[in-house]
């Protein structure tokens, strides 16, 4: 246990004030600070954090899409089929799509493509499909105008909802030191700590 200096007075209270503490506490930190925030492309924000949240400026996906390979149909086209006498489907009545396509104008669901048996003049299928069979709707995985992230964000999630000018913090690891109490100066280096979720960082 530690002498107590003259006068029988705890050493604690004769600790430096606290603006010079935090200051040591400070330097012994590598002095954390935020980061300044910039505008740069999404090209360009690799490496970065979203410094706000990023809003949607337009709908991920912004029309009805395949969510299959295979063929788009009019559902109420498919009703007769069955797997003992499948249904022929002449080619006017179908739309060859792959995963992402969007949606051909009159069609309403996809069969996919493990499910066809192509023919000359057309293809069979062997069950009905229901409307919006396979079908990815518009605004799935986001509408326009909805915050999609809070910061900080990664820039794959900011690019997809149409966020081409972010802003972005530079990426940096927050450092901290362990400080008894009432102690000016801390015990040991400086130690990699989790960053908080202000200044979370990603990888390169």
């Amino acid at each position: 246990m530690s002498a107590s200096p003259p006068g029988g007075a705890p050493a604690e209270l004769h600790a430096p004030p606290p603006a010079e503490a935090l200051a040591a506490w400070a330097t012994a930190c590598d002095g954390p600070r935020l980061l300044p925030v910039v505008r740069v492309i999404v090209e360009d924000a690799l490496g970065r954090v979203t410094a706000e949240p990023v809003w949607a400026r337009r709908s991920s996906p912004a029309f009805p899409a395949a969510a299959m390979d295979g063929i788009a149909v009019a559902s109420q086209d498919t009703g007769a089929a069955r797997k003992a006498d499948p249904l022929r489907l002449a080619r006017a009545t179908f739309d060859v799509v792959d995963t992402g396509d969007p949606l051909p104008a009159g069609r309403d669901a996809v069969i996919p493509r493990e499910r066809l048996t192509f023919r000359d003049d057309g293809v069979l299928i062997d069950a009905p499909v229901a409307p919006g069979t396979h079908v990815r709707g518009i605004g799935e995985d986001a509408r326009r105008r909805t915050r999609r992230s809070s910061a900080p964000a990664r820039r794959s999630r900011s690019a997809r909802h149409g966020a081409t000018r972010p802003r972005r913090r530079p990426s940096s690891p927050r450092r901290s030191a362990r400080c008894w109490p009432g102690s000016s100066t801390p015990t040991s280096a400086p130690t990699r700590t989790r960053p908080s979720p202000s200044r979370a960082r990603t990888s390169a």
